[in-house]
């Protein structure tokens, strides 16, 4: 269960946060 809540934190992350960010790829292991 605590996987799958990680991943949903992973997608949400990258979904709402990484377009905020684009050029900052360091601080995503999955660019």
């Amino acid at each position: 269960m605590v996987k799958l809540l990680l991943i949903w934190l992973i997608k949400g992350y990258r979904m709402f946060i990484s377009p905020l960010f684009p050029p900052t790829c360091r601080f995503q292991p999955t660019c």
